[in-house]
């Protein structure tokens, strides 16, 4: 089908872009910098972690802890220059998706 085709097309052009190429430049030095990775997984761990806790239903004092020390993790991921640089591409990546789908969506208008 060309429909595939396209889109295999559309798929190349996505990696040539702007967004695209600074997402991959900040995932590899997220990847390579020890300290950055280990913050993201730190911070990854601590958000299920919280979703687990307000699923089971814990107490108020359990939850405003949990939130404490997610925000405490969040705000040291943002201080260090290479996870922020990795949250802020993946950021403008994904806005810049959206934008590719709606554009889609509003070409094959249902």
């Amino acid at each position: 089908m060309m429909v595939f085709e396209k889109a295999k097309e559309l798929a190349k052009e996505i990696t040539l872009s702007k967004e695209y190429k600074e997402l991959v430049d900040s995932k590899y030095k997220l990847d390579e910098d020890k300290v950055a990775k280990k913050l993201m997984e730190d911070m990854i761990v601590l958000q299920k972690e919280y979703v687990k806790t307000l699923k089971e239903n814990f107490d108020k004092d359990t939850m405003k802890s949990m939130e404490n020390i997610l925000k405490n993790k969040h705000q040291e991921v943002l201080e260090n220059n290479v996870t922020h640089t990795y949250i802020k591409t993946r950021e403008n990546f994904d806005k810049f998706m959206k934008k590719i789908n709606n554009v889609i969506s509003e070409g094959i208008k249902i």
